[in-house]
């Protein structure tokens, strides 16, 4: 049995939906494309419109977050892989077990302070309305995803689609 998803539980688990939020949002569902924006404050798809500038703040902080979210991310699969290497072995380091516990734990603090921060500067950068409507986006982009997840069947291997 492999360690990773025992591992994976808890804390990392609680990261999963930063991960998600960041990954199924389109950049482009900030932005506006030019001109006015339609009267609702959304685009013609629903998504919501800001302006320029501040569509700009918020792209810019999607990307740095998104960045820094990989980075950790490859870290801290790293350091699981380090630790199921470890644990491989019938006569382990504790020590060493140990000290890569503690370094998986510091990853995930940051991990979760990442996504703290980012909830604040995304809040500091959109009215309630504004985030409001976005978080509209999010369930949708979210439910859709999830449809078109749980609208397929695997037969031989291959995916069959449900109509």
């Amino acid at each position: 049995m492999s360690l990773l998803p025992l591992i994976h539980r808890g804390v990392p688990a609680l990261l999963l939906g930063a991960c998600v939020w960041l990954s199924l949002l389109p950049v482009e569902a900030v932005a506006q494309k030019g001109g006015k924006p339609p009267a609702g404050g959304t685009k013609p798809g629903g998504l919501v419109t800001l302006p320029p500038q501040r569509a700009d703040r918020v792209k810019e902080l999607m990307g740095r977050v998104k960045l820094a979210n990989a980075q950790l991310e490859k870290r801290l699969q790293a350091q699981r892989e380090e630790l199921e290497e470890c644990y491989r072995t019938y006569r382990f380091d504790e020590r060493h077990c140990r000290r890569l516990h503690q370094a998986l734990r510091q990853t995930q603090d940051q991990l979760l302070e990442l996504h703290h921060q980012f909830q604040i500067e995304l809040r500091s950068l959109l009215t309630e309305a504004e985030y409001e409507m976005l978080q509209q986006e999010f369930r949708k982009a979210r439910e859709e995803k999830f449809k078109f997840l749980n609208g397929q069947k695997k037969r031989g291997g291959k995916p069959v689609w449900k109509e």
